[in-house]
């Protein structure tokens, strides 16, 4: 019992260790600065939300992947104050479509990355 109970001590201490390294290079990355042991700590807290989910998205099975940027510290509310809101559409504007509309004939019809109608990303500010 003890060994179980010391090898899970030891992971757990191997994976803060691990998140800790992976948000001392991502400060160094991005060169951020924090005024207080507080803050530093409040971002470390969000790093690792983001950072794990980050992980579990890109373990499984999907068409894109997650990495880090200049905002993998903020909480999702600082990065929606950020953005804005959009207006409200018209519903004049909306368009409905029935349940008997084939989505992945239209959605595999066309790449449109590579008939170059996609730009590459880029750091929008």
């Amino acid at each position: 019992m003890r060994t179980i109970v010391a090898i899970a001590l030891a992971a757990a201490a191997n994976a803060a260790t691990e998140m800790e390294a992976a948000f001392m290079a991502y400060i160094s990355d991005f060169g951020k600065n924090y005024s207080s042991l507080h803050e530093f700590n409040l971002r470390f807290e969000q790093f690792v939300r983001n950072y794990s989910h980050i992980i579990t998205h890109n373990s499984e099975d999907h068409q894109f992947t997650l990495g880090l940027n200049q905002f993998s510290d903020w909480t999702h509310e600082e990065y929606k104050s950020m953005l804005g809101s959009l207006p409200a559409m018209e519903s004049e504007n909306l368009v409905y479509l029935s349940a008997s509309d084939d989505f992945n004939a239209v959605a595999n019809d066309v790449n449109w990355v590579t008939a170059g109608a996609v730009n590459r990303i880029k750091d929008q500010g």
